[in-house]
């Protein structure tokens, strides 16, 4: 048996056999080129349902009448004051003075020790209590040092609000205390089991003349417009102008304006039509290209979109589209620019609309029935969710391309057959061609033998 294709007829059997079986495998290269084609939609798709998902994203900026509404909050001195405005804010101007900032209570030890580490205070068993807005805790002193007390202090589970420091000046170290928060709340008082060994004295100042410092000290004290005074025990204030949260920062007096905020509605309008016309721009490029097969479907979704800014809102006051607020369109129907149908915005036309009739503006965009972002989101919402048209879309491409998987396995079995199959017929052929070729030369052996010599 001859085990090498080819050994005994002197064909190249192998070649023949790969030619042919190529021819067979040429369904298999184009399932292959129909499987990447399927791919590069799907990951088109995914590129689409992601200019899809930002431009959805960028309605949350104008989807609510507040959006519009929105108020600023500034100080025409921020080395007095800085101020934000929330959503129950009203317009407004106020005069503030600002007497006084709220201070950390601050204790300082009279006492000062020569080291921090080996020297140690008191004897075993003395106690020190720290008290603030009647809540207090006990730090154990006795036979510590200094720096064994601050961290007691600092590390106690009781902590009220208190941190401790150390201070070395020209006499020695001292024990520093200084309230975590400001306000009168946080004024701390010391008390001890035994003989005082720290004898702390206020570092804060007399702030309201009484000639001692007490708790009110530390209060922030502001007056507005010169008539109403505010004590509070911090310096974010957020009672006294409703809805403005004001940061104190050093005494003077500061202008605090409250007026809409149009620069915040500007931007939002602007990145809302930037999103669209990033979406614009990716449905055409890519029904220009890899999703040239499925064309029709995205120019249904562009003229789906833009359908929903071409439909007015009735009985809205000065405006029903937002075509009349500085928002325009280069759509030309059959226009052949890469630019037709792009949105624009005119910020000064934006900002005379939101002067004239700011209701009306946020209703075009915003109104729960009938507006602009509502429709949007709907739409949108079809093709991009859970089984919207993106994933019908992806989820066919898939079905294809299992089913490719699996005529490429059925057809790959069937070709290694017919490989198989032809490598058996062409050995068996080999043999005999092999074997005939023996015969003849035994043939013609024999028949030489049988032919006359000549005679000489």
């Amino acid at each position: 048996m001859i085990s090498s294709p080819g050994l005994g007829s002197g064909l190249d059997v192998s070649s023949l056999v790969e030619q042919l079986v190529a021819i067979e495998q040429q369904p298999l290269v184009r399932l292959a080129t129909q499987e990447v084609g399927f791919q590069a939609q799907i990951s088109a798709y995914g590129s689409l349902r992601s200019a899809l998902s930002t431009f959805e994203s960028s309605l949350n900026s104008v989807n609510t009448l507040s959006d519009f509404r929105a108020l600023t909050a500034s100080s025409s001195n921020a080395d007095v004051f800085s101020a934000s405005a929330g959503t129950s804010a009203a317009k407004g101007t106020y005069s503030l003075t600002v007497d006084r900032v709220a201070e950390n209570h601050r204790l300082g030890s009279n006492s000062f020790f020569a080291d921090t580490d080996t020297t140690t205070i008191g004897s075993e068993g003395e106690t020190l209590t720290i008290t603030q807005d009647g809540d207090s805790f006990d730090v154990a002193y006795g036979g510590k040092t200094l720096a064994e007390v601050r961290d007691l202090i600092n590390e106690s589970s009781g902590n009220t609000g208190v941190t401790a420091s150390i201070l070395k000046d020209d006499l020695g170290s001292r024990l520093l205390l200084s309230a975590d928060d400001t306000g009168s709340d946080n004024f701390g008082t010391t008390s001890y089991s035994a003989a005082d060994p720290f004898s702390f004295t206020t570092l804060n100042t007399d702030r309201d003349g009484d000639l001692s410092v007490t708790a009110a000290d530390l209060d922030a004290v502001l007056s507005v417009d010169g008539v109403f005074t505010a004590t509070r025990s911090s310096n974010t204030i957020k009672d006294v102008v409703q809805g403005v949260t004001i940061n104190l920062v050093d005494a003077g007096t500061s202008t605090l304006t409250v007026k809409e905020d149009t620069a915040a509605v500007e931007t939002s309008v602007q990145k809302f039509v930037d999103a669209y016309n990033t979406v614009l721009t990716t449905i055409r490029s890519l029904r220009e290209g890899a999703l040239s097969d499925d064309a029709n479907s995205l120019f249904a979704m562009e003229n789906q979109i833009r359908q929903v800014f071409n439909s007015p809102l009735s009985g809205n006051g000065a405006y029903s589209s937002i075509y009349e607020i500085g928002v325009s369109s280069t759509f030309v129907l059959g226009g052949a620019s890469k630019d037709n149908g792009k949105l624009n915005l005119d910020s000064s036309a934006l900002l005379d609309a939101l002067n004239t009739d700011r209701d009306s503006v946020a209703n075009l965009f915003a109104d729960a029935d009938k507006g602009l972002i509502p429709k949007l989101e709907s739409v949108l919402g079809g093709f991009v969710d859970f089984e919207g048209l993106i994933d019908g879309k992806t989820d066919s491409l898939n079905r294809r391309i299992d089913s490719i998987e699996i005529s490429r396995e059925s057809m790959t079995r069937r070709i290694e057959s017919y490989e198989a199959r032809l490598l058996k017929e062409f050995n068996s052929l080999d043999t005999l061609v092999a074997q005939l070729q023996v015969s003849g030369n035994f043939l013609s052996q024999q028949l030489s033998l049988l032919q006359p010599t000549s005679n000489t």
